[in-house]
């Protein structure tokens, strides 16, 4: 008797791939005293290029670890992967960030969010939407195929939000305290997200949106991109921060995956 092995199945591929991604450059705007990113060729071999980096590990897209603000809590390197791939779910504010500069996402607006589109899958990572769609006819319901991160516009976003003002403040909204224990203990987030500087709003001082999310375990990624060219639930999102042992974050290559 002779047993024919079947062929394996190719695995199929999504529909379509978003970076969420920004690109580094020594232009990216930088959180207040944060190492400056340099990149320098240094000599190498006939034939190869090669950069030796410098940043420092909040730079541009990235995670924030548990050991971020949390004592003996994670490292980056530590992170479980299963954690790192996750169903994406979009809450936007940035009709009433608008008005509010340092405007709140709250428990309500997580209702609202799951009055429209169901409860909130268990293992998500759920990040926030604060700036307001950009002029255009094409409208956020309908991205475009193959979407990358508008650059400019969103880095100029970033810098002008680390901007402060005459008082001295820099202004973006994030995640309240409730919103984010809410999300941790009742619908048991991965971890949360945001197209801005941070997670907490840039009126904040005592940042409680980190110390709910980092001091539950899960971790937090900041300064996304071209998350308004998805739909607010289907995507599945993948994180891949740089992996250094005992990191309290680190730059990460961020996708969207949409079948």
């Amino acid at each position: 008797m002779h047993h024919h092995q079947s062929a394996a199945t190719p695995t199929a591929r999504p529909r379509r791939i978003v970076d969420l991604t920004h690109t580094l450059d020594e232009h990216f705007p930088l959180w207040p005293g944060d190492p400056l990113f340099r990149m320098r060729r240094v000599p190498a071999s006939p034939g190869f290029v090669v950069h030796e980096l410098c940043f420092g590990e909040h730079t541009g897209t990235h995670v924030d670890a548990p050991l971020h603000c949390a004592p003996g809590g994670a490292g980056v390197d530590r992170i479980r992967v299963d954690d790192l791939v996750a169903p994406l779910v979009l809450i936007d504010i940035a009709g009433r960030a608008e008005s509010e500069p340092d405007a709140l996402a709250t428990p309500a607006d997580i209702a609202a969010w799951e009055s429209l589109h169901g409860r909130i899958p268990g293992g998500a990572l759920v990040a926030l939407i604060t700036r307001p769609a950009p002029a255009g006819p094409r409208s956020a319901a309908e991205p475009a195929p193959h979407a990358a991160p508008d650059g400019d516009a969103e880095v100029g976003v970033l810098a002008r939000s680390l901007t402060p003002d005459a008082a001295g403040d820099a202004h973006w909204p994030g995640f309240s305290r409730e919103s984010v224990e809410y999300l941790v203990h009742r619908r048991a987030v991965v971890a949360v997200g945001t197209d801005a500087p941070s997670i907490d709003c840039g009126a904040s001082a005592d940042f409680p949106a980190h110390h709910a999310v980092l001091g539950a375990g899960r971790y937090a990624i900041e300064m996304l991109a071209a998350l308004r060219t998805l739909p607010p639930v289907g995507a599945t999102i993948v994180v891949a921060p740089l992996k250094h042992r005992g990191g309290s974050g680190g730059p990460a290559r961020v996708l969207a995956l949409l079948d």
